[in-house]
């Protein structure tokens, strides 16, 4: 006994798809010739199976307008009872509505009884889907029932060998294989349409090796000094949307009944059929015409750097979009204007003050620091005093250096830790908006002065000296 309550609790929890409780074997033979076609099991629907009484064939998905019909589920792995309620119920073994009320069926409608020994836990608290029978003493005297009398209840399971005999009964099995053929048949024309896009699709994409961007550079700023400009255009795929194609709904719009499935079912497939040959032809008219450009993307303004120093501001005139051509070279004409420079640390790279004592060698570095290379000219020490800077309309003084440079020698700034340009000197070297007129016109006072002692005689004397540069001749130190 205990374990066929075993078998009801599981099996209770499975009803709408019973595949895990009934299993998908075939059923052992009935008296019936088609047992054998009929199996248990889930699957994609394709099809309703309405029966009176749980026992006869009325349609199929035609809900009939009568009471004590069953609705089983006709799928690609068999067969399953749906049992249809109103409100949030859960699905029970045979129960259904009828006349608004919940009837229970009897043994014939795919249920089948079993007295099971329950603990009176069991029997009398829990709210099980099952009809409960409880001998009255157990309520009453909950005692006697501690001391060990048995407790019986009255469940019900899904019959399934009564289940498959109905199938074959109403010859559901053959109904189902016409179905699956049916079901075959729109799969694959679902199919057939799909891959119908991706030959197309395919040429369009590989035809991208085709196309080439000739860039046509106007330099209107008369600095730049190569015209091998790349502002990063490319072709994006245009391609027309991929259509999908579902006729699922003919399985389901299938209304038949068994005296005429075979006439409604012939006029289905042909249905099918002229509509998948006139889905066909449209596809591919479409596909013939759908694809025609690509997009062409790209920035309308770019600025490039040429080095450290020199980077150059451009406007782009392009097409937004090119027609396809199949196997043809397609040539997409991209102007850029180059309209003006950006320039950063405009300084001269080398400037030199000497006299016959003394050489100073002013050495700019990429970090706009300036390096100053001392040349002692004479047999004695010398002693640098006080360095002064120029740049544009600003001075820039050290005092107080006292550097000394033996005879003969050469000494770097780099060891002094001065700095020979301003933070302001530096800002002012910088420029935007030019062109080569524009920076002819510009000019720059850019020198130095120094101070320095002949430490053999305590004299004290000085350099000082300053060029005028336009500004166009220190650009051409940086291209």
């Amino acid at each position: 006994m205990k374990k066929t309550f075993t078998n009801v609790t599981l099996c209770t929890a499975l009803l709408v798809g019973l595949s895990g409780c009934m299993g998908n074997n075939d059923p052992k033979p009935h008296n019936n010739n088609n047992a054998t076609q009929a199996k248990l099991g889930n699957g994609s629907l394709l099809a309703y199976a309405y029966l009176k009484n749980g026992e006869t064939l009325l349609s199929l998905n035609d809900i009939p307008q009568s009471d004590d019909v069953e609705t089983v589920l006709i799928t690609t792995r068999g067969f399953y009872p749906n049992y249809r309620f109103s409100g949030d119920r859960s699905q029970e073994c045979g129960r259904y509505y009828k006349h608004n009320k919940l009837i229970d069926f009897s043994e014939k409608d795919f249920c089948k009884s079993h007295y099971t020994h329950s603990k009176a836990s069991s029997a009398v608290g829990d709210t099980l889907w099952n009809s409960l029978f409880v001998p009255l003493a157990a309520v009453t005297n909950p005692v006697n029932t501690a001391k060990g009398k048995p407790l019986y209840q009255l469940s019900k399971s899904f019959d399934k060998e009564e289940f498959l005999k109905v199938m074959d009964e109403n010859n559901l099995p053959q109904i189902r294989k016409k179905l699956l053929k049916l079901n075959d048949i729109i799969l694959k024309n679902e199919r057939t349409l799909h891959e119908m896009y991706q030959p197309y699709f395919k040429k369009y994409k590989e035809n991208l090796s085709h196309i080439h961007f000739i860039y046509n550079v106007q330099d209107k700023t008369g600095l730049l000094p190569s015209k091998n400009i790349d502002p990063h255009y490319r072709v994006v795929l245009d391609a027309p949307q991929e259509k999908r194609y579902n006729y699922h709904d003919f399985l389901t719009s299938l209304n038949a009944t068994p005296q005429n499935f075979e006439n409604r079912y012939q006029d289905t497939l042909n249905k099918l059929q002229h509509q998948f040959e006139e889905d066909k032809k449209n596809y591919q008219k479409y596909l013939e015409t759908a694809f025609t450009s690509y997009k062409i993307e790209g920035p309308s303004n770019y600025s490039f750097q040429y080095n450290t120093h020199v980077s150059f501001e451009t406007t782009i005139k392009a097409p937004s979009e090119i027609k396809y051509k199949y196997a043809q070279d397609i040539k997409i004409p991209i102007t850029v204007l180059v309209t003006s420079a950006t320039l950063q640390h405009m300084i001269p790279k080398k400037f030199q003050l000497q006299d016959t004592n003394i050489q100073v060698d002013f050495i700019l570095n990429d970090n706009a620091t300036v390096s100053a290379i001392a040349q002692n000219k004479t047999q004695h020490f010398i002693t640098i005093k006080s360095l002064t800077s120029y740049y544009r309309d600003d001075v820039y003084n050290i005092s107080k250096i006292d550097r000394e440079i033996s005879p003969e020698t050469t000494t770097l700034s780099a060891n002094s830790n001065y700095t020979l340009l301003s933070n302001k000197m530096i800002q002012k070297s910088n420029f935007k908006n030019i062109t080569r007129a524009k920076a002819k016109q510009i000019h720059i006072n850019y020198g130095y002065a120094i101070k320095y002692r002949l430490n053999n005689t305590n004299i004290n004397k000085s350099i000082y000296h300053t060029n005028k540069y336009s500004l166009y001749s220190i650009i051409k130190e940086y291209l």
